[in-house]
Parts: C-alpha cells; structure tokens; sequence
C-alpha cells in the first residue's frame, strides 16, 4: 500500500512498525507463505516501508463480487477510506490488483501495474523534462527531485561548478594572457569598470 497525502500512522501501529528501504527481496520474505508478517499489508511512505503486517478495514460495500476475497475487500474499504494506492496479489491465483478511490482493477499485467504506479504516485513531468530511464522503484526511492518543472542538481555538482568558476576568476585576477597572444600588461583590466572597456563588454 502506498501512502499519498492522508498519513497512514495509525495503521502502522497496527502491525510491526520497520523503517526499510523497498527492495524486492524483502517484499519477497514478508509476503512468504509461512513468514510470520505475510497477513497483512505494508505500508510505504517515500520509498520505504513503514510497516508489515497492518489490518485494513473491510469494505461495507454490500455490491462487491462474491468472488472477492478478504484480502481485496481490505483493500477496497482502505481506498474508500483514504487517498492510498493499494497493490493487491491473490494469494491463491497471483492475479494482480489495483484499489484506489473505492474502485478495483484487476486482472493486471506487470507492465500495466508499473504505469499505473507511475501515473498515480509519480508527479508528471512536461513534455521537455525526460526521466533519464530511471527504474520505477528508484523514482520512488527520489531518484528524481523536480524544482518548479527542472531537475534539481545534486551538491557535488553545484560545488563542481563554483571551484571552475573561482579557478577562471583567480586566473583573470593574476592577469594570465588571453587569447590572440596579446600581452597581459597592454589588456588589464581597470579598476572599477567591472571588465568593461569603452562601454562595451570584453569577450
């Protein structure tokens, strides 16, 4: 179950609280048959699992399929009752299923599941800003952090950046020679004219 705005904290209480980083191989052992956390849901917040284990409350749905087990009817009355996306897999049939807003959809294929992931939990991009290719479950880990529809730079590139800058302004300081082989003494610049000559911008 993935959280979105409406926090889950009460239903984490409700079964064994971790703090772990999503991994398929954890999944894997929580949802094992015969694992002790295997009847229930995890919850996850940003990319990591909050709990195991948590009870979800029923649908009072009295229109659902006799065919839907507990385990969907779970999911369904969570997505009735908060804003949460709710992956749900028959124990029984492996059938994959998707509860939001009290509806479900089921019968999913892997590739469908990621895009509806994508789409529901993924903040949209414009048409000029590209993921890079990055695997859904990075994306959701914040492999990509949007700032007002740009990619936000990491610090060690920013940092990159202003020793280049500092190293171009130590060099102009010491009145190293430019191009056009011009001799450094006839090109200096004057003092308060913030390298500017006769008006006009050197380059």
């Amino acid at each position: 179950m993935f959280e979105r705005e409406i926090l889950l904290d009460e239903l984490v209480r409700s079964g064994t609280v971790l703090d772990a980083a999503v991994s398929g191989e954890l999944l894997k052992n929580i949802f094992f048959v015969k694992a002790p956390l295997h009847d229930g849901a995890v919850i996850i917040r940003n990319g990591r699992i909050l709990g195991a284990g948590c009870v979800l409350p029923l649908s009072r749905n009295v229109n659902l399929s006799r065919d839907l087990g507990t385990r969907h009817r779970a999911g369904i009355g969570m997505s009735e009752n908060s804003d949460a996306v709710i992956a749900i897999v028959s124990e029984e049939t492996g059938t994959i299923s998707v509860a939001t807003g009290g509806m479900l959809k089921r019968h999913l294929k892997a590739e469908t599941l990621e895009n509806l992931l994508r789409n529901e939990l993924l903040p949209q991009q414009p048409d000029n800003v590209k993921s890079g290719g990055l695997p859904l479950l990075e994306r959701l880990r914040g492999g990509v952090r949007k700032l007002s529809g740009t990619v936000k730079r990491r610090p060690e590139e920013d940092q990159a950046k202003t020793g280049t800058a500092k190293g171009m302004q130590s060099r102009t300081d010491t009145g190293a020679t430019r191009p056009g082989n011009v001799p450094a003494g006839e090109n200096k610049i004057p003092s308060g004219k913030n390298g500017r000559e006769g008006g006009a911008n050197r380059e």
